[in-house]
């Protein structure tokens, strides 16, 4: 059973963080208040800041900082740290330590005005953290851009990106 200790926190960017409690005992990790847990998807959305990972599945969200220990990583942002092991499922690396493990596919990485833009396995696009196949963003780039709050000229921006990962990905 994992959960927050609400009455050890910290600041980190200006975003209150609270102690992870696994299993009854406390870790080195801390999580914003919006993280989510269960038995059998350990992070789901929200932050997770320094500390060790180990095993279970870390979806979405954003790993700061900390070991990955085996596990899956499926999607979010990975930044800094150290990856050991385990699988990484699309989502945006941003620099850290990637050891052993498996990418199922080599990703293909932009870094746009507002979000970075992220090919992984099977034509699947993120665009921060918005994830459609290729197809999907074909059809529907300016309602996403708009919903997001995205400019005009920004999601022009990204409308290139999205016509060059459709080229690269039809070429396969």
């Amino acid at each position: 059973m994992i959960k927050l200790n609400k009455k050890d926190s910290k600041q980190v960017d200006g975003e209150t963080l609270y102690r992870v409690i696994c299993n009854g005992d406390e870790t080195e990790a801390y999580a914003s208040e919006n993280c989510y847990f269960s038995n059998d998807v350990i992070v789901s959305g929200g932050h997770f800041r320094g500390g060790t990972f180990h095993g279970g599945t870390f979806h979405g969200g954003v790993f700061h900082g900390g070991t990955f220990h085996g596990g899956v990583f499926r999607g979010g942002t990975f930044h800094g740290g150290t990856f050991h092991g385990g699988h990484f499922h699309g989502g945006t690396f941003h620099g850290g330590t990637f050891h052993g493990g498996e990418w199922r596919q080599s990703p293909l990485f932009i870094q746009g005005s507002v979000h970075p833009v992220t090919l992984v396995e099977d034509n699947q696009v993120y665009i921060g953290c918005e994830k459609h196949h290729i197809n999907h963003w074909m059809v529907n780039y300016r309602k996403i851009g708009r919903k997001n709050r995205y400019s005009e000229e920004q999601i022009a921006e990204y409308y290139k990106y999205i016509k060059l990962i459709k080229e690269v990905t039809d070429e396969h």
